[in-house]
């Protein structure tokens, strides 16, 4: 885009135009900047809970393997195996 100055053939009303147009593309890139801000805020939260629930799970799939060891232990003490 070829920016007119004033003085060299540009009218007044050009002139704002163009820095109106610099304040828009301003503006925008400013929101592109917080929405990558808010996208990458989000993403990291989503990793954060992925983990903690896979956490979760090995936390309660050994807990349950260490409750039915300690039911299932004391009556097979005494069992012959093979």
């Amino acid at each position: 885009m070829i920016v007119p100055r004033a003085g060299k053939g540009a009218s007044q009303a050009q002139v704002l135009e163009v820095i109106q147009l610099a304040s828009i593309r301003d503006h925008r890139c400013a929101q592109g900047a917080a929405r990558r801000k808010l996208r990458a805020l989000l993403t990291a939260i989503s990793i954060v809970l992925g983990v903690a629930m896979i956490s979760g799970t090995f936390v309660l799939t050994d807990t349950i393997k260490a409750a039915f060891r300690d039911v299932f232990q004391p009556g097979l003490q005494g069992t012959p195996t093979a």
